[in-house]
């Protein structure tokens, strides 16, 4: 489907400037954007480590590239490559977008349903479906390399390794694979369904789910290093920093733990009860996460000391991002809001068409946002032309 010509949104500014009806127009089509060379998000809350730190996005206020919409909604966020948005909808649908011009350079269709990010890794684009297949497509064509059986749904984004893919599954499998051909290296079973990416760090892959623990696993070799039991089971993902893991729970608290040994470092009650599913961003020495309370915290990440709340009008289920000491989050309001990450002060606000369940994919000069009605949005920086995009 093509994006629009022109687009009419309500962009709500906050801070000094009163709110303002704006009329966005998307770029002229000879706009060279051939020089983008802004840093990848190729997983899940940027893979790795998940962060969710993006390289340097300059600060708003932020105008719409392009719109995509596709048949289906989007349950998780987008992986951005190489000049390429890819997503996978509830519908079934693997899409590669343009990221100059928002038109689909392919799509590919399972016979089921995406609750995934995909990886982009070793030339692969792999996501996992609710069948428990795991497809690895060119990420060049969108044709079909590879696939594994895993046996079990798939609700935990892939994320890799030096051309290694780790994938978690409902049965609790936690699975190492050749990116390039799909060949299996090794297999971990847990205890219960695997909700999270698993998270890198130290030379160890951390995963969380329903049996309540933090599970560590060797990455060259499968062994477990060491477990650590949460008060709660958990549907977000634990996220690195600063020699500790820490991940938030259903119970609405947030933990940290050593990477060595796994010792409870600290616990904080956030969200009375209130599910934590975003996978926490750290940075500059916070944990930021959000709740279903409607509230973005922030935690020290050393003492897990409460520093500040935001409220949004909706559950926050989308995993936030920083870059360039600011926080990106969507919520179930339908907004995406930029604030000041030491502080929570807002900067910025934009109002979409539909509520958001996917965290933004900071990336390649833009933000990308995908909503629960099959919206995509790419925004990029107001002077983006200027400094030569």
């Amino acid at each position: 489907m093509a994006p629009a010509i022109a687009l009419v949104l309500l962009l709500t500014l906050t801070g000094c400037e009163e709110p303002q009806q704006t009329t966005v127009q998307a770029p002229a089509e000879t706009a060279d954007r051939a020089g983008v060379t802004d840093g990848v998000w190729p997983a899940f809350h940027g893979g790795g480590a998940l962060t969710g730190q993006a390289d340097p996005l300059a600060g708003p206020p932020y105008r719409v590239r392009w719109q995509y919409r596709a048949e289906a909604g989007f349950a998780a966020e987008a992986a951005l490559v190489a000049g390429v948005a890819y997503l996978a909808d509830e519908g079934g649908t693997v899409h590669a977008l343009d990221l100059a011009t928002g038109e689909p350079a392919w799509t590919w269709s399972a016979d089921s349903s995406f609750a995934v990010t995909p990886l982009a890794e070793a030339g692969r684009v792999i996501v996992g479906d609710l069948d428990g297949m795991l497809h690895a497509l060119d990420a060049a064509t969108g044709e079909l390399a590879w696939t594994l059986d895993t046996g079990a749904p798939i609700h935990a984004s892939a994320n890799a390794h030096a051309g290694r893919a780790f994938v978690a599954n409902d049965a609790g499998l936690l699975l190492c694979l050749d990116a390039a051909t799909g060949r299996e290296l090794w297999r971990y079973a847990g205890g219960d369904r695997i909700n999270s990416a698993p998270a890198l760090g130290n030379g160890l892959a951390l995963v969380a789910g329903c049996d309540g623990f933090l599970r560590a696993v060797g990455l060259d070799s499968g062994e477990q290093a060491w477990t650590a039991e949460l008060d709660s089971l958990t549907g977000g993902s634990p996220a690195i920093l600063q020699g500790r893991a820490v991940v938030g729970t259903n119970a609405g608290t947030l933990a940290a733990f050593g990477l060595v040994g796994g010792a409870q470092l600290w616990t904080v009650a956030l969200s009375e009860g209130r599910f934590l599913y975003a996978t926490p961003a750290v940075a500059d020495g916070l944990a930021v996460t959000g709740s279903r309370d409607g509230n973005l915290y922030a935690a020290g990440v050393g003492d897990g000391e409460l520093r500040w709340r935001f409220a949004t009008g909706g559950d926050v289920d989308g995993s936030p991002a920083v870059s360039a000491g600011r926080v990106y989050a969507t919520s179930a309001d339908g907004r995406l809001y930029v604030l000041a990450l030491a502080d929570g002060a807002e900067h910025w606000r934009f109002t979409a068409e539909a509520p958001f369940a996917a965290g933004p994919a900071l990336g390649q000069g833009v933000i990308l946002l995908a909503d629960t009605r099959g919206g995509v949005v790419c925004l990029e920086p107001q002077g983006a032309e200027a400094s030569g995009r």
